[in-house]
This record gives structure tokens, C-alpha cells and sequence, in this order.
């Protein structure tokens, strides 16, 4: 299992939180690091898509470094019109 954020320090705090978790963990865009490891059989994405601005990249790359039959999973937040230009750019 690959964890993946463009923050340093994210993954720190993911490599502290929860030790040996991850197999390997990466500073970077996920959509590089899609390319480069396909095919993936499975994908999951907790509460980060909320900071990405056009998804249609970000959905091309899982399209592209899936395997037939891989799965991905992800979650979204209900963002309220008053809190959407924190994240919407």
C-alpha cells in the first residue's frame, strides 16, 4: 500500500499516527503516482478530492492506471456555499 500527499508533513503524521500502515509513502500528485504504478487494483481516497479544483484530471489518471475489474473508493464532504471558496480555486 502506497500513501500519497503533496504535504511532507501530512505524511509524517500519517507514518506517526499510524505506523507501518503504509508500505511505502510518496510526496507528490497522485495522478503521477497513478501513471507510474499502474496498473493499481484498488484506490482509496478519504476526504481529498474535496481540495482538488477540476476532477476531470484527477479521474483520468484513475481511468488510465486501473486495472480491469480494480476498484476505487473515495469520500466527498457536503462543503456549504459559504465554506466553497476555501476549496473550490
Amino acid at each position: 500500500m502506497i500513501g500519497v500527499d503533496l504535504s511532507e508533513a501530512i505524511i509524517l503524521e500519517a507514518q506517526k499516527a499510524r505506523p507501518g500502515l503504509y508500505d511505502e509513502v510518496r510526496v507528490g500528485d497522485v495522478t503521477e503516482v497513478f501513471r507510474a504504478e499502474a496498473p493499481i487494483s484498488m484506490i482509496v481516497a478519504a476526504d481529498s478530492y474535496i481540495y482538488f479544483g477540476d476532477l476531470e484530471p484527477l479521474f483520468q489518471s484513475m481511468e488510465e492506471s486501473l486495472e480491469n475489474h480494480g476498484y476505487v473508493s473515495f469520500t466527498l464532504e457536503n462543503v456549504s456555499e459559504d465554506d466553497e471558496e476555501r476549496y473550490v480555486r
